[in-house]
């Protein structure tokens, strides 16, 4: 069974990504990671052969022949690779992480290195709910609230990975403690850039839904979409 996580850059996709190691029992090393500009592993070698296959249109025979089970595609809606994907593996299985807009954007706003601007990530956050609604129309979707450890449903999430029974106690503690994998000061750091320890709020932050009317619908299929799993 393939496992791929669709999730946008800052949104808690590596928390997701350990609760699923922690349900199936496999390590880090299993999982390769495809960025927005579709870098493999953010290594350059590997990438340009990838980015090579794309360009030959045989990035989905490069994947099979590699073996490659566990793959997070950041910012699925960035291509069509992700729908290409769904369509070469349709046993596999996706999980996503949803986390509240104004903290995403916060999160890049305080990313001067590589943060995305306001705009792009609304395109992203509207966008990638397409793939999503398309996923979970066929069943083959879990998405995580990161903001709503309360309402996680630890079966639910083991009943769709097919995970063992026993493996149930392994990942309790680590719900409890429900923490942050990847902070933004690591982040930070690793971009050498200065932490602050405050983040710095976007000036225009308050008026998001007034310059953009339609992100409350956006936010409210988002919301329906979530109450499958809880």
């Amino acid at each position: 069974m393939n496992i791929f996580f669709a999730t946008m850059p800052r949104s808690g996709s590596e928390f997701v990504i350990k609760l699923t190691r922690l349900l199936l029992n496999v390590n880090y090393q299993s999982l390769i990671s495809l960025t927005p500009g579709r870098m493999l592993n953010r290594e350059n070698e590997k990438s340009k052969i990838f980015q090579e296959k794309i360009s030959e249109g045989k990035e989905i025979d490069y994947i099979k022949e590699n073996s490659f089970k566990y793959i997070k595609v950041e910012s699925p809606s960035a291509d069509i690779l992700s729908y290409d994907l769904s369509a070469a593996f349709p046993s596999s299985k996706w999980i996503t992480s949803f986390r509240s807009i104004d903290e995403i954007i916060i999160s890049h706003y305080n990313l001067k290195t590589w943060g995305w601007t306001e705009r792009r990530i609304l395109n992203a956050y509207v966008c990638d709910l397409v793939f999503y609604e398309f996923l979970d129309r066929q069943k083959r979707l879990f998405a995580v609230n990161i903001n709503e450890p309360e309402m996680f449903n630890l079966d639910k999430m083991i009943d769709f990975l097919e995970s063992p029974v026993n493996i149930r106690d392994q990942a309790i503690n680590f719900i409890n403690n429900w923490y942050v994998v990847n902070p933004l000061d690591r982040q930070q750091k690793k971009a050498s850039e200065e932490v602050l320890g405050e983040k710095d709020i976007p000036p225009n932050l308050s008026s998001l839904r007034d310059r953009h009317p339609w992100l409350l619908n956006i936010e409210f299929r988002y919301r329906q979409l979530w109450k499958n799993f809880i």
